[in-house]
């Protein structure tokens, strides 16, 4: 009797902490639709230098892909206990892009650390991936 509220608050929590991290993850990207790679960047990192340095990675790949549509994460996986690696495709009007985040598990907090992107998927997807779907 005793063990049902204390799986109960487990999951509860567990599903609170991913619906928040998916919120934050909306709203950059809904930044990417409405206003551009500049607030983007802005919304993923607090460091300047981390932001211009996926601003001069992204906006060349986006040049001439058309519209932002939408993103679907592919992955999202720790890779230790305080790293977690989230592989995004960002959906635009003629191609995709993909995208891979490291999120890092500090003293003081989450960061994101620099992303990377490609058009190509084999440059971020992991080998697995790409085996498995026949490429």
């Amino acid at each position: 009797m005793k063990k049902t509220p204390l799986l109960f608050l487990v999951l509860l929590i567990g599903t609170g902490l991913n619906a928040f991290a998916q919120v934050d993850f909306d709203f950059s990207f809904s930044q990417l639709k409405g206003n551009g790679v500049i607030p983007f960047a802005n919304s993923l990192y607090q460091d300047p230098g981390n932001a211009s340095q996926l601003v001069s990675r992204l906006s060349p790949l986006v040049q001439g892909a058309g519209e932002f549509n939408s993103y679907e994460v592919v992955s999202r996986r720790y890779l230790t206990k305080k790293i977690e690696r989230v592989i995004v495709v960002l959906y635009f009007e003629r191609l995709p892009i993909y995208m891979r985040i490291d999120y890092y598990d500090t003293s003081k907090g989450r960061i994101c650390l620099p992303a990377s992107v490609s058009k190509e998927a084999s440059d971020i997807l992991p080998f697995e991936l790409i085996s498995a779907s026949g490429r």
